[in-house]
């Protein structure tokens, strides 16, 4: 009696996690309006809160923090 071989892991699942959920709508792209209801300003992008904070990423991942799982670095405000 022969086995077929077990095809590969890679092969039976989606490449990344979220391939699941599919691409998102043109509505999920757009922040609620409740951001600027609730922080008093229009929403800014992410690559904004990214630039900002990459020298405290830089530090943390220099320092070992990161690898650690310490989360000391404080990051400015979204």
């Amino acid at each position: 009696m022969s086995q077929r071989p077990r095809e590969p892991a890679r092969n039976r699942h989606p490449t990344r996690s979220l391939d699941i959920l599919g691409a998102p709508t043109e509505a999920e792209l757009r922040a609620s309006p409740a951001v600027e209801q609730v922080r008093g300003r229009p929403p800014r992008p992410c690559t904004d809160w990214a630039t900002r904070n990459a020298a405290a990423f830089r530090r943390a991942r220099r320092a070992g923090a990161l690898a650690r799982g310490a989360g000391e670095t404080v990051m400015q405000d979204a």
